[in-house]
């Protein structure tokens, strides 16, 4: 019998913790029919937290360009669609999205989870993908000095403190 089933495999560049704000951080999706029988309707959809910005998008040239939506305190979804493919097992596919970590005032989560569903013949599938989330610090580094003057004053004497702090 025919079975149809999907692999979807989700990465990160670059992996891990990509740093603060202004550094690039980009996701390629690869969406492979590991089933016995053919997929006609694929849907592939990635939320990208919006934590990341300027986003941009790539997809293979049997996909046309994705939806774009923005879901409110989630980021930025993107759906692509093909309803006539034709995807032979063993075929795979490659999805990205790119952009810049966006600088945050609070710590933010970022995680990112992508899903696929296809579906040929008479039968249904779907993957799923998640990556290890990673946390966005903001950029504010303080320092705080304090001195006195006299460095060991004698009783009764007046001390002045001073209190840098620095960001």
């Amino acid at each position: 019998p025919n079975i149809t089933k999907l692999s979807v495999v989700k990465t990160q560049v670059p992996a891990g913790n990509p740093g603060g704000g202004g550094m690039p951080v980009s996701y390629q999706v690869v969406v492979t029919n590991v089933g016995t029988a053919m997929i006609d309707d694929l849907v592939v959809v990635d939320t990208v937290s919006g934590v990341i910005v300027g986003q941009a998008s790539t997809e293979p040239a049997a996909f046309s360009p994705p939806v774009v939506t923005h879901v409110a305190g989630v980021g930025t979804r993107y759906v692509w669609s093909n309803g006539s493919l034709n995807m032979v097992p063993g075929d795979s596919y490659t999805f990205g999205v790119s952009g810049v970590i966006g600088l945050v005032c609070v710590p933010e989560t970022v995680g990112n989870v992508v899903v696929a569903v296809g579906s040929g013949g008479c039968s249904a599938t779907s993957a799923r993908y998640g990556l290890a989330p990673f946390t966005v610090q903001p950029p504010i580094k303080l320092s705080v000095v304090k001195t006195q003057a006299p460095a060991n004053p004698g009783a009764g004497e007046d001390v002045l403190y001073r209190i840098v702090v620095r960001n």
